[in-house]
């Protein structure tokens, strides 16, 4: 499928004239797309880390833990033979006419009916259903409803069906726009969308249509049928069903430990311990949304032991500084405590006891290392763990709090699965296994910077009150949907060979030079917030990809972004010099807020396709393959409706240009049947020299194009009427010009 089909805007509108029964007038018809891309849910509340005691059930409430934002009212689906329709009502526009449309829903009164008028003409076309069985039996009718101004009816809308022109006069009939029928907004309630299944409308929209007053006096010449030349039982358009749908459905997994089992009822997730076991496990729950889309948040799952099964060791303090223990797959590891202060180690297990010859040895079967508490460690002291890792696994330590600090915790080959406090500081910590836990580090006393050394970790936050001096990673990813955070004062030096998918959030607070970050190198993806406040400067990003949950905010300019793969997500600053995308730029967003240049040179190799750059001030040049829905602007300010930038150029005027901003170049090199330039829009006080290679007219009705007070070169083939399109300098407004959809406005 080509670029511009997956990414086209929405189409302006045309009117168009229809009552009811529909006049027959002849207008533009505009074959708009579905009016909504559905997004995946949201999880609006990750779901905390859980604490259950050994053989006792816990629930979970979730109500308030998945959301799909894109809608903002009822899913309803109306399932036909030809395929579902759903829809997006508007609850909060047409309050009478959902509750309505609902009331039919809920005592099943749609299901079962037909849709028993189609109209397919140049200017119009609608399918319309709620009115009557396949027998011809009219559907019970209730009150008529007052009529509900607001939305228009569009292509894609599904409104109230009324008797002739009288407003206040639908009742149970409802009727879905498939093209633009605005002559309808004075009489017809719209009360919804469709957000899926146009396909579907647009399939019966086209059958043919039939003489049905056989059933019913009331059913003309317009019923649609599937086959034949008259109305059967079996070649008529069916409604089998007319629900309510969730907008988004749950699914809980726990993982293979054997450990809790996780089920769902409603909203309402129930984790019940296996019988006689503890230890600590992982559920995840996943949340599929309309789409079919898969948004997930993987938790912790800690069941304490009964007191028959747990086992406690003191380490240090006049004790040995070791312990040892093996895990249920053979596994050991070593805990050891030097220095000041003294710990309780905290063991699960079956006949679990403590032997002390050659050491102390934690001996027993399915043996777990709950957690380590310390009471006394100062920057002087040190924990050690040594474990083991193969195809089995690796070894895993529970949960790791002192009271005080360190001056070194190192796991080697162990995996921290809980998390770590250490209000006193650690001046080093090399941990080099982690997964979904949370590690908080206090100021040290003695003032050293935090050196953190990892090799994978995986769902972790990390909360510094130390400014840190290095980070070195070889992965820090993230298995779920919920992004993770770094925070810190400032780091000198972060660099990672794998992914570092972590937000990063950085105060600046005595920062040397003001910079947050002195370097910043990721082989791998980059993604989640990251914020660089007040003073704060982060000089340049150098990554191999950038998510598209990347969402940054930078107070000082950037000097450069250099990807290696795609970019993605959401980047504000006063200025950045320079981009470059080796991949393609998809779903990106630049707001750039300084007063000089605040984009020097942007180039993506492979494209920019569903983006915007807004500038304040002046854009250089930027250059790729192709652009396709994608606005860039310089020096534009708010519409009237409070919209930062519009959705095409022919929504702007004087007004708008705010700064004497201007746009130098835009040179695009398609390659292929790549077309360069697609439903994608360019405005500044000053537009330069625009050599976009090729563009496509024609886009059924969604203009697009250039607007400035002065544009120095225009020059592009048109695809659709295969001949080129050469503009030089258009300074005038009478010098606007325009070919098919593409506009260029001279304001």
């Amino acid at each position: 499928m080509p670029i511009c089909a997956l990414f086209r805007r929405r189409q302006r509108s045309r009117s168009i004239s229809l009552s009811r029964p529909v006049a027959r007038a002849a207008a533009c018809t505009v074959d708009r797309l579905e009016p909504r891309t559905l997004l995946a849910a949201t999880i609006v509340n990750p779901i905390p880390n859980a604490v259950l005691q050994q053989d006792t059930p816990s629930s979970i409430d979730l109500t308030n833990t998945f959301s799909d934002t894109t809608f903002a009212g009822t899913i309803a689906q109306i399932q036909t033979n030809l395929g579902s329709i759903t829809l997006e009502l508007f609850d909060k526009t047409a309050p009478q006419a959902v509750s309505r449309f609902l009331t039919y829903t809920e005592f099943g009164l749609y299901n079962g009916t037909i849709i028993h008028r189609v109209v397919n003409q140049p200017s119009f076309k609608i399918i319309q259903g709620g009115g009557f069985q396949p027998d011809g039996t009219p559907l019970i009718s209730l009150s008529p409803l007052s009529f509900e101004p607001g939305s228009s009816n569009v292509r894609g809308t599904i409104a109230m069906a009324t008797v002739g022109s009288d407003p206040n006069s639908a009742t149970n009939q409802w009727f879905i726009n498939d093209s633009d029928n605005q002559s309808l907004d004075g009489t017809n309630t719209v009360f919804g969308d469709v957000v899926a299944g146009m396909n579907v409308v647009d399939r019966i929209a086209k059958l043919t249509t039939v003489d049905g007053t056989s059933l019913n006096p009331a059913l003309d010449s317009e019923l649609p049928v599937t086959s034949g030349t008259a109305p059967t039982a079996n070649n008529l358009v069916n409604v089998s069903a007319v629900s309510v749908l969730p907008p988004v459905t749950l699914k809980a997994t726990a993982d293979s430990s054997g450990l809790v089992t996780a089920s769902l009822s409603g909203d309402t997730l129930t984790l019940t311990p296996t019988a006689g076991k503890s230890g600590i496990a992982y559920v995840t729950v996943t949340a599929l949304d309309l789409s079919g889309t898969v948004t997930a948040d993987t938790f912790r799952v800690e069941i304490k032991p009964a007191a028959s099964r747990a086992l406690d060791v003191p380490i240090g303090g006049g004790q040995p500084h070791t312990v040892s223990f093996r895990q249920p797959n053979g596994l050991r590891g070593v805990i050891n405590l030097g220095g000041p202060g003294s710990a309780t180690v905290h063991f699960s297990g079956d006949n679990v006891v403590l032997r002390k010859g050659g050491g102390m040895h934690v001996a027993g079967k399915n043996i777990v290392m709950m957690g380590l508490d310390a009471t006394g460690t100062t920057a002087a002291s040190s924990l050690n763990v040594r474990g083991q890792l193969n195809r089995k696994g690796v070894t895993q330590i529970g949960d790791i709090t002192s009271d005080g600090g360190f001056n070194i915790v190192r796991m080697h080959n162990a995996q921290l699965i809980g998390d770590m406090t250490a209000p006193g500081g650690v001046n080093r910590l090399l941990l080099d296994y982690a997964h979904g836990g949370t590690i908080t580090v206090g100021a040290s006393p003695s003032g050293h910077l935090l050196d953190l050394r990892n090799i994978v970790w995986s769902d972790e936050n990390v909360s510094s009150a130390a400014p840190v001096k290095e980070v070195f990673s070889f992965g820090w990813g993230n298995a779920d949907n919920v992004s993770e955070s770094f925070q810190a004062p400032y780091v000198k030096r972060l660099v990672s060979r794998g992914s570092f998918t972590p937000g990063v959030q950085l105060t600046g607070v005595g920062a040397p030079g003001g910079k947050a970050l002195g370097f910043f190198r990721a082989l791998g993806t980059i993604g989640g917030t990251w914020n660089a406040a007040g003073t704060a400067n982060i000089h340049s990003l150098h990554v191999g990809a950038i998510e598209s949950d990347f969402n940054a905010t930078f107070a000082a300019p950037l000097q450069s972004i250099f990807v290696r793969g795609n970019l993605g997500g959401s980047i504000t600053a006063p200025s950045i010099q320079s981009i470059t995308v080796h991949g393609t730029m998809n779903a990106a967003k630049f707001t750039l807020q300084g007063t000089s240049t605040d984009l020097a040179n942007l180039s993506a190799r492979r494209g920019i396709v569903a983006s915007l750059i807004n500038a304040a001030g002046n854009i250089g040049s930027i250059s790729g393959q192709f652009l396709a829905s994608t606005d860039i602007y310089a020096g534009i300010g708010a519409l009237a409706n409070g919209k930062t930038v519009p959705g095409s150029v022919v929504d702007l005027s004087a007004s708008n240009f705010v700064t004497p901003a201007s746009i130098g170049a835009v040179t695009l090199h398609p390659v292929g049947k790549v077309i360069g330039f697609t439903d994608s829009n360019i405005g500044a006080t000053v537009v330069g020299n625009l050599n976009l290679g090729s563009t496509r007219t024609g886009n059924g009705g969604s203009p697009f194009g250039v607007a400035a007070r002065s544009l120095a070169h225009f020059s592009a083939i048109d695809k659709t009427k295969k001949q080129p399109l050469v503009f030089n300098q258009l300074t005038a407004p009478a010098q606007s010009t325009s070919s098919g959809d593409l506009e260029i406005i001279l304001v």
